[in-house]
């Protein structure tokens, strides 16, 4: 199944994002990747960069 469609199919029931649309596919993307442990932000350099390390 498509991202677009995982969030036509969450739209359906009433879960939307916080401005009220379907998800975008690119956060359901991230949503499903840290829940199956995945998911790895990527930290980009620069001032604070040390500060915001992935665990």
């Amino acid at each position: 199944m498509s991202l677009r469609k995982i969030s036509a199919k969450l739209a359906e029931p009433g879960h939307l994002n916080e401005r009220g649309r379907p998800f975008n596919p690119r956060s359901v993307k991230t949503t499903v990747e840290r829940y199956l442990g995945v998911y790895s932000p990527k930290v980009l350099p620069g001032p604070g960069a040390n500060r915001c390390r992935p665990n």
